[in-house]
């Protein structure tokens, strides 16, 4: 099964990714495509129910502080963390 997904990349998106790397960045080392995807997540989360999903730890953090639900597919028992 595969899922395509197609959003615009418009002012809206990378607004909201460089306020999360003014939020994060230093503190968290989120770089800017790190940001961009966040930001996409972030964006679909608020229209919709959606379920964040990265291997990396720190993305998943922010994903978290971010309030959205995410879930690490490395992990040994993968399991939603669900905070909104």
């Amino acid at each position: 099964m595969q899922f395509k997904l197609i959003l615009d990349l418009d002012e809206v998106l990378f607004r909201e990714a460089s306020d999360i790397i003014i939020r994060f960045g230093s503190s968290m080392a989120i770089e800017t495509y790190d940001a961009i995807y966040l930001a996409c997540c972030y964006f679909l989360n608020k229209n919709e129910e959606t379920i964040m999903v990265s291997s990396d730890k720190i993305i998943c953090k922010v994903a978290g502080l971010m309030g959205m639900d995410y879930v690490n597919p490395t992990d040994i028992h993968p399991t939603i963390i669900s905070v909104g």
